[in-house]
């Protein structure tokens, strides 16, 4: 089963890392981790890449002037005709 941890350090000033697993299975994953603003507005892609079974950490580094407020980062993970998607949300300021 497809795990998503909770982002850390949250709240954040700064890069933020986002652990995540990938079940045992034969085979790669399609991965793909966005993060969104409270407008639903695609504002970075973390990760969008195959990968094997294991355990991850995604870090995401907001623009140079990061914009305060809450984000939603949503991970996509699909594999043969099973797909699955779960979401978080992390806390900016500066």
């Amino acid at each position: 089963r497809v795990t998503l941890g909770n982002a850390f350090p949250n709240p954040s000033s700064g890069k933020t890392h986002i652990p995540f697993t990938l079940p045992e299975r034969n085979g790669l994953f399609q991965v793909q981790m966005e993060v969104f603003d409270m407008m639903g507005r695609k504002v970075a892609t973390v990760l969008n890449k195959e990968l094997p079974t294991g355990f991850y950490q995604a870090d995401w580094q907001p623009g140079e002037i990061p914009t305060d407020g809450l984000y939603t980062y949503r991970l996509s993970v699909s594999a043969g005709n099973n797909s699955e998607v779960l979401s978080g949300k992390v806390l900016m300021k500066k």
